[in-house]
């Protein structure tokens, strides 16, 4: 039997997990194409195509207008203290119509329970890699399923030209955070309990940012700010877990070794592309 090193284990659960993630990313951008050529939906969406800034080609996602009533309405340019209301017939759509309100774009069914169950099986991958590797890779892998349909999705909504682009960016500081961190620096900053704690409170830090999103409205420079402040976390995290990988290789070659750190290199490459993403968004 061929022994591997844990680098090479740990390549092989990462490497294995970002391609599915972003082979279905380019999966569904190809489909969604092909039903804006072909006048059909695709996951549930519905296509314009329009021409963006660089004049490169960009899809505009959209879900269509349900026929018939209730139709909920919302104020376009209302506060988030602004109830959205329902309108039961065609009299009273024309009402609240006539004082501001607008039809409310209907929910994707399935998006939405593609959303949950991601967020089901990313809370459940945190811990079950502790008590079964192979269940863990199976969650992990059904989990990096829905992720690359999200992220494809998620492209579209911003640019998928732009997604594109960050996803280069993202793919040059994952290559860039390796190389220092099997460096002298890597193992500098490993063994510094001062860049764990930037990283613990600058997580935090995030944390609460996003979850006071939910509650306050931010101008557009201070989400842009914190995201840039994201990246700059997470290409630490980088280092931080690429340091780690070197260190442990000098005792430890076991597969839930291994996979513990695949998994903290997949969050920390998903948040930092998440991060350039807001940040060219």
């Amino acid at each position: 039997m061929i022994e591997t090193t844990l680098f090479a284990k740990t390549m092989i659960i990462l490497c294995s997990q970002l391609s599915i993630v972003f082979g279905l990313t380019f999966y569904v951008m190809k489909k969604s194409k092909e039903a804006y050529f072909n006048n059909t939906t695709f996951l549930g969406i519905s296509f314009r195509g329009a021409m963006n800034l660089n004049k490169e080609f960009d899809l505009i996602p959209y879900i269509e207008d349900t026929k018939g009533f209730p139709k909920y309405m919302h104020l376009p340019n209302g506060t988030k203290d602004d109830d959205p209301v329902i309108a039961m017939n065609e009299e009273s759509r024309v009402k609240w119509q006539k004082i501001g309100y607008v039809v409310s774009p209907p929910a994707n069914k399935f998006l939405n329970a593609v959303i949950v169950s991601w967020t089901v099986l990313l809370f459940i991958l945190v811990f079950i890699g502790y008590f079964s590797v192979p269940l863990g890779i199976f969650v992990f892998t059904a989990q990096s399923v829905l992720m690359g349909l999200l992220l494809g999705v998620l492209f579209l909504e911003m640019d998928e030209n732009d997604g594109i682009r960050a996803l280069k960016i993202t793919f040059l500081a994952t290559l860039f955070s390796g190389f220092i961190g099997y460096s002298d620096v890597g193992s500098a900053i490993y063994n510094s309990g001062f860049v764990q704690n930037i990283l613990f409170f600058g997580l935090l830090a995030l944390i609460l940012f996003e979850f006071s999103r939910t509650v306050f409205n931010f101008s557009r420079n201070t989400i842009r700010l914190k995201a840039f402040f994201g990246i700059g976390l997470f290409i630490v995290f980088l280092f931080y877990d690429f340091a780690r990988l070197n260190e442990l290789s000098g005792y430890s070659n076991k597969w839930d070794t291994a996979f513990q750190i695949a998994l903290s290199l997949y969050l920390d490459i998903i948040n930092l592309l998440l991060e350039i993403l807001e940040a060219m968004d």
